[in-house]
């Protein structure tokens, strides 16, 4: 029962607007942007100021957390663009920040790049995240280059079968049909068991290597 949602990398608002839609019942939507001509972008054409309970900050999104006292049920991190990821949003110390944010039953989800030969933003992301959180799933959304992170303070011994019984127990409900679909994906497509990854720290956030090689390893195994 998500009532309240965090965001970190607001843009024109298209999580916000999913999360409202999705959760009829959400109360808070906090959205952080570090570009306020984004931000007025967002008000002037993609009708930001329609999404009620929506509040915008023009802040950078760790600094938002850092500043916000207020817990979340879901946390969206939608700063990065992939392939390239902001250090600073990346790194244990972030994770932290964003477990002190969620309530005990929440949940931070986070899209990473990758491409099929190559998983090492995914697996590093993936370490680092399972530094701080007892929990990280990731599901590989199909026909993209893309990996879902997900990771929860509770400790979920099979993370799947509660995805697929969170999946049917919505579509009983007759929940927005979206977000039957996107529990019900996340339990079809399942990321590959993770390779060994760097925990990034703030002292120690090589993200920019780690890019770079995959954008060349893409170049290199592109048809």
């Amino acid at each position: 029962d998500i009532r309240s949602v965090a965001i970190v990398g607001l843009a024109g608002g298209t999580a916000a607007r999913q999360a409202a839609a999705f959760f009829p019942r959400v109360e808070r939507i906090t959205g952080w942007e570090i570009d306020p001509d984004v931000l007025e972008v967002g008000y002037r054409y993609f009708g930001l100021g329609d999404i009620g309970p929506l509040h915008a900050v023009v802040a950078d999104g760790r600094v938002g957390l850092q500043q916000d006292a207020n817990h979340y049920d879901l946390i969206i991190v939608d700063a990065y663009r992939p392939p390239y990821i902001p250090a600073h949003l990346a790194t244990r110390e972030f994770f932290a920040l964003v477990r002190a944010r969620l309530t005990p039953r929440g949940v931070v989800a986070i899209n990473v790049g990758r491409t099929p030969q190559n998983r090492i933003l995914v697996d590093t992301l993936h370490a680092t995240l399972a530094s701080v959180f007892p929990t990280v799933y990731g599901m590989d959304v199909p026909e993209t280059y893309n990996t879902v992170l997900y990771a929860s303070p509770r400790a979920i011994a099979q993370p799947r079968q509660n995805l697929w019984r969170h999946a049917q127990r919505l579509a009983r409900e007759r929940a927005h049909p979206g977000l039957v679909m996107a529990v019900y994906n996340a339990a079809r497509y399942p990321s590959p068991p993770p390779g060994p990854g760097w925990v990034l720290t703030d002292d120690r956030a090589a993200i920019e290597v780690l890019t770079d090689r995959l954008v060349v390893d893409y170049i290199l195994h592109s048809p």
